[in-house]
C-alpha cells in the first residue's frame, strides 16, 4: 500500500493536545506525533512558529529533535526491504507493484525510495556508476 499522508486534522488536534492539561494527554500526543514522522514535520514546524505557549513549543522542538534521526521510522523499514527485493527481482511484476507504491504521499521516505528504485531499474546497467 502507498505511504499516505497523514489526516491534517489528526495532526493538528495531536499538536494542540501537547498543551493539555493533563501530562498524559501531552505524553500520548507527542508520542503519536512521532509515530506519524516526516509527514508530520511541516505541521509541527508551522505550530512552532504560531504558538504562544512554552509548553506547546517545548514538546513541539522536542518531537522535531526526535525526527531528525533515522529518516526511516522502525516500522518502515521491512516495507524498504520489501522495496529492495523487488528491485533486486526487477520482473515485470515487480516493478508493477513498484509502480503502484510510487504513487504514495510525495515526501513520504517510503515514496521516495520507490522512485528511487524504479529511476535505478529504468537505468542500463552501462550506465550506473
Amino acid at each position: 500500500m502507498p505511504s499516505s499522508r497523514p489526516d491534517t486534522h489528526q495532526v493538528d488536534r495531536l499538536i494542540a493536545e501537547l498543551d493539555d492539561d493533563q501530562f498524559a494527554v501531552r505524553e500520548k500526543a507527542a508520542a503519536e506525533l512521532l509515530k506519524l514522522s516526516e509527514p508530520a514535520r511541516p505541521a509541527l514546524k508551522k505550530a512552532l512558529e504560531e504558538t504562544s505557549s512554552a509548553e506547546q513549543s517545548q514538546r513541539i522542538k522536542d518531537v522535531l529533535a526526535k525526527l531528525k534521526g533515522p529518516v526511516v521510522a522502525a516500522d518502515d523499514t521491512g516495507a524498504l526491504r520489501a522495496v529492495e527485493v523487488l528491485e533486486r527481482i526487477g520482473t515485470r511484476e515487480a516493478r508493477e507493484v513498484l509502480e503502484i507504491l510510487a504513487k504514495g504521499a510525495a515526501d513520504a521516505p517510503l515514496t521516495l525510495e520507490v522512485q528511487a528504485s524504479l529511476r535505478r531499474l529504468h537505468t542500463p546497467p552501462a550506465a550506473r556508476p
